[in-house]
């Protein structure tokens, strides 16, 4: 048997040390009554104490997930996999586009995602560096919370350094068939790659550009400036982006997108996915029951 969220045992030597001082005071309230044996009224309340810690621990072990293996079953499918690379440098900041690049690049990974079946998806954030924040994943409502997470302090230089996110994700390319979906400004140098890999890239930018919010501690503090004190205006750099892929689109068009994912050739795959039986039931029932021995015994007690 094995569990699934194992750091709860903490709370069970928590537990521990509840009914530890639990019963210090209840050894202490016996010398108070000054009274060489128990009565039958302190015994059960003790006893009672003792069923709570049980009742405490048993919630607990149901919360850890306890599992046992029961079968690995391989299903066929035809997908590919999509690797997301997001752009998160400070120019994404901008406000060209509302509410502004960031927060743009999430609404169109979301909309990709909901008109997926089955492939499997992956997040890739870069700005001066790059690293892979959720791995190939086709759980949709989970890879929906660790977009909602991704934000531009999380890789702390602010450069746009594409070929690095494509160097990253290279061992994780299965096939010729998996996509790369590019998310980004284009950056302000020029990019020249040639590795032949399926790459979409998605234009979250205006031809026109914007200024870049200068955040400290969480807070706007007017705009960032070159060296010479002059405010920074952040364009689109379509060619950069053209370059590197087969296909470019700007962000409105989702639906170009989509369509494209869908019509490119899906792979033949083979998952294994493994299956468990689980018992958390069993220790939450018991839980239960004893919970309602305690109350019929009260509820007797007073009648």
């Amino acid at each position: 048997m094995e569990f699934i969220n194992k750091k709860l045992i903490y709370l069970i030597l928590l537990n521990i040390l509840i009914i530890i001082i639990y019963s210090i005071g209840s050894k202490k309230r016996i010398n108070a009554k000054k009274r060489l044996n128990l009565n039958t009224e302190t015994i059960l309340e003790i006893f009672k104490g003792v069923l709570y810690f049980i009742i405490l621990n048993l919630i607990v072990i149901s919360l850890m997930q306890p599992r046992k293996f029961d079968k690995e079953v391989t299903v066929k499918s035809k997908s590919n996999n999509i690797f997301f690379l997001i752009d998160i440098s400070k120019s994404m900041l901008s406000k060209d586009i509302l509410p502004n690049r960031l927060e743009m690049e999430k609404n169109v990974i979301k909309k990709i995602i909901e008109n997926l079946s089955g492939e499997k998806v992956a997040f890739v954030p870069f700005s001066s560096g790059a690293y892979i924040q959720m791995p190939l994943t086709n759980d949709y409502d989970m890879a929906k919370m660790f977009l909602d997470v991704i934000d531009s302090e999380l890789i702390s230089s602010g450069g746009t350094d594409i070929k690095d996110a494509l160097n990253l994700i290279k061992n994780k390319i299965t096939n010729k068939n998996d996509i790369i979906i590019i998310l980004s400004d284009g950056g302000d140098e020029k990019i020249d790659i040639k590795e032949d890999y399926n790459i979409f890239s998605v234009g979250i930018a205006t031809g026109k550009g914007g200024t870049i919010p200068n955040i400290i501690n969480g807070k706007e503090n007017g705009f960032i400036k070159d060296k010479n004190g002059n405010i920074v205006i952040t364009k689109l750099n379509k060619n950069n982006l053209k370059n590197i892929s087969k296909q470019y689109f700007e962000y409105y068009e989702i639906d170009n997108i989509i369509n494209s994912i869908k019509n490119m050739k899906k792979q033949d795959r083979e998952d294994k996915i493994r299956y468990y039986k689980e018992y958390y039931q069993y220790f939450l029932g018991s839980a239960l029951l004893l919970l309602l021995i305690i109350y019929i015994f009260e509820y007797r007690r007073k009648v």
